[in-house]
């Protein structure tokens, strides 16, 4: 065992991740992202009057000219295409301005779905030239905001009391059914390698089992019997808990790499080409592992859609003590994310 691979099972994991032609291009470009002075064009977009937007930025990914045109028309709403129309207006940013790698058709954009935008926005919110304007929270919501018809339930969020809210809270809304509920039961009626690679993932990283009996609703009050879990990438976060997520991200996408390496095409890939939507398959993985990671970011907060502009209530989970281990948290994403760092452009 090296002695600065802490956080993972062994060195050689790291080592063999940090060697997937993926990883090298993503980790170097987000690196990059988050350590330059590279967005003077980008304040106008990430502020409010190159103020912040206090206190909450919300950015909207969409995939095509119906998204677009939903981007609420508030003053700390934005919105981020990943693909469709390109935007003209300041109120909305191209994902090909700030990646190459990731921008609009490429094939880490087109596996990972909103994941990309994710991934980049959590990079970029740490750069020199957006520390003066960052908001206190950023929220973000997909395309299913508009398809799905789960739209914000406040178009006044800055009326919460967010000062009140610890920022190790997350904060998430929309009711996405009993039948997500539980963490679990959902992944008992997946094809079965959904499991078995989130199981994978946690075992090779973290050295621990896959926390997914933490992300249970208890229903113990009738108000929550119809409320699900914090699926489908909405979610408020404090700034640095954004970038932790997008190293999440990250981390699991290059491990992914590292075991089913993606050819000319996702048809080449080993486990997406058997997906009814293999293009976007990994997407699914990012969702659930950020819905881990948001279960286990205690407490969490619910924006209730029929209540409107009230203060974010507290969400009870179910607590396993068992899985509530050290060994899961920010500080060690972050640790590992470094030690990628380290070992694909060696000491930043």
């Amino acid at each position: 065992m090296f002695p600065f691979c802490v956080y993972c099972r062994n060195f050689e994991t790291l080592e063999k991740i940090s060697q997937s032609k993926l990883a090298q291009v993503i980790i170097k470009e987000t690196w990059s992202l988050s350590n330059m002075n590279i967005c003077p064009h980008l304040i106008p977009f990430f502020s409010c009057d190159n103020k912040p937007c206090y206190p909450i930025l919300f950015l909207q990914i969409y995939h095509d000219e119906v998204g677009q045109k939903s981007v609420y028309n508030c003053y700390y709403c934005r919105g981020l295409r990943v693909d469709g129309p390109i935007p003209k207006n300041s109120q909305h940013l191209d994902i090909n301005s700030i990646s190459n790698s990731m921008g609009s058709g490429t094939m880490i954009q087109k596996m990972t779905a909103e994941g990309a935008a994710i991934i980049l926005l959590g990079s970029v919110i740490t750069a020199p030239c957006l520390q003066k304007v960052s908001p206190l929270w950023m929220g973000t919501g997909s395309w299913k905001m508009e398809r799905k018809k789960r739209a914000l339930p406040c178009n006044k969020m800055y009326k919460f009391r967010f000062h009140k809210i610890p920022n190790t809270s997350s904060i998430y809304w929309g009711d996405h059914g009993r039948d997500k509920s539980s963490l679990h039961e959902y992944l008992l009626s997946r094809d079965p390698r959904d499991h078995s690679y989130l199981t994978d993932f946690f075992r090779d990283i973290f050295d621990t089992e896959a926390p997914i009996f933490g992300c249970i609703m208890t229903k113990i009050k009738k108000k929550f019997r119809y409320l699900g879990l914090p699926w489908s990438n909405y979610f408020i976060l404090p700034p640095k808990s954004f970038q932790t997520i997008a190293r999440l991200h990250i981390i699991m996408v290059s491990w992914f790499d590292s075991k089913f390496p993606i050819g000319n095409s996702s048809d080449d890939n080993i486990y997406c080409k058997d997906w009814p939507e293999h293009q976007r398959c990994w997407s699914y993985f990012l969702e659930m592992v950020t819905l881990i990671y948001l279960c286990h970011h205690r407490p969490l907060l619910l924006i209730r859609n029929s209540e409107g502009c009230i203060d974010p209530i507290f969400v009870p989970l179910k607590n396993n003590n068992v899985e509530m281990n050290n060994k899961f948290n920010s500080e060690n994403i972050n640790e590992i994310y470094l030690q990628l760092v380290k070992l694909v452009i060696g000491n930043p």
